[in-house]
């Protein structure tokens, strides 16, 4: 067991990562926020067409709040799929804790 002084500093000793690694994951999101509308049109684009050709099938109207939620659940996933992909990466690169016993 360790004691400290008042006047010791108490903070955890920076972990100084690799500058060029944070450089490169903000560079790669930075494009995915860039090609992120193109995906979503994509996407759209195809939501509606599989969502027209099941409608047509039997006979029935188009919903638009089916689009609506469509087009909100695609928007959420990519968004998520960001969220997670940057905490992976984080979980990666954090440095393996030490037992100091």
């Amino acid at each position: 067991m360790t004691t400290s002084a008042p006047g010791d500093d108490l903070r955890p000793a920076s972990r100084g990562g690799s500058k060029l690694l944070g450089i490169g994951v903000s560079g790669l999101t930075v494009t995915y926020l860039i090609v992120l509308p193109a995906v979503l049109v994509g996407l759209v684009y195809l939501f509606i067409s599989v969502y027209a050709v099941v409608k047509i099938s039997p006979p029935g109207h188009p919903n638009p709040v089916v689009i609506l939620v469509g087009v909100v659940l695609l928007v959420g996933l990519m968004t998520v799929l960001l969220a997670v992909s940057i905490w992976l990466l984080g979980r990666t690169f954090e440095p393996p804790k030490r037992s100091d016993r």
